[in-house]
């Protein structure tokens, strides 16, 4: 199992100004995504019901916002990994993205940060609860702030918030409901909760 590098992920660097904006047909509809030169800044799950304005609006908050990531490649180069990631979304892409990590410009607190980077090292097809994904990020009375930390994930599938549940059943999955979050549970081999 990979383990979460939550103190590899404190020293800001120059955040890049280029940014890629597109979209991609996956599980359940169409993406939104944002690059830059670090990696995915924010997709959006197909159901948000975010307005492409509002969208926009998001990933200037988060350009804004330090990078904690370097610059590995261009952004228009970065969106096409990810169109292509969630394009041919399976089980084995789930588990390619498991060994090797995509490039992520993830952006918000420390704790967030920290709650993200641990929630990565989940398997496909496993889940875990809001208190036990607060237990191996360091915080073992942060629950709540877990799944605060979930609504604001800026990545997810990349950052598998579809794995996080709740301790009595499946949880929720913010505005985008618990369709989408079961069906790529199932894609990833999870048939029951």
């Amino acid at each position: 199992m990979r383990s979460p590098t939550c103190g590899a992920i404190l020293a800001a660097v120059t955040s890049a100004d280029d940014i890629a904006l597109g979209e991609a047909h996956g599980p359940g509809g169409v993406y939104r995504l944002a690059c830059t030169e670090a990696g995915l800044l924010l997709s959006e799950l197909p159901t948000a019901g975010r307005t492409e304005a509002a969208f926009r609006d998001r990933v200037e908050e988060l350009r804004m916002q330090p990078s904690f990531a370097p610059a590995t490649r261009p952004a228009s180069d970065q969106l096409a990994l990810y169109k292509a990631w969630i394009a041919a979304w399976s089980s084995d892409t789930a588990w390619e993205l498991f060994w090797r990590a995509p490039p992520l410009d993830l952006r918000g607190t420390l704790f967030r940060r920290c709650v993200w980077a641990t929630l990565c090292s989940v398997p496909p097809g496993e889940v875990v609860t809001y208190g036990e994904l607060a237990r191996r990020s360091g915080s073992p009375r942060s629950a709540r702030a877990v799944g605060t930390a979930m609504h604001f994930n800026p990545a997810p599938l990349f950052v598998p918030c579809h794995r996080v549940v709740a301790s009595n059943g499946i949880g929720g999955f913010g505005n985008v409901g618990l369709g989408l979050k079961r069906a790529l549970l199932a894609i990833e081999g999870l048939r029951e909760l």
